[in-house]
């Protein structure tokens, strides 16, 4: 029996049906196995609540200190009217 190895280039979102399809063919023993990890890893990483585009995830607690660290700049003047933003070159 031969087995076919997928691209490793694969989006995040092709990965994600693939691993479903994958795990829907696996029997309970090694199931058990990848819900154990999964549990970890998300428990470790914390609640999801986004993505960045690169498919990085963003926890809650990530996006809390950056909303945090915006309210710093904003309260220490680091800020831009929109005028000065629109005069940047943005290509």
């Amino acid at each position: 029996m031969s087995v076919q190895l997928k691209p490793l280039l694969m989006s995040t979102v092709e990965m994600r049906s693939e691993v479903d399809s994958l795990l829907n063919k696996v029997d309970e023993r090694f199931l058990k196995v990848v819900h154990a990890m999964l549990e970890a890893y998300v428990a470790e990483l914390g609640e999801v609540v986004g993505y960045e585009p690169g498919g990085n995830p963003i926890t809650a607690a990530d996006l809390i200190a950056r909303a945090e660290a915006s309210n710093r700049d904003i309260e220490a003047g680091r800020v831009y009217d929109l005028e000065e933003v629109m005069k940047e070159d943005w290509d």
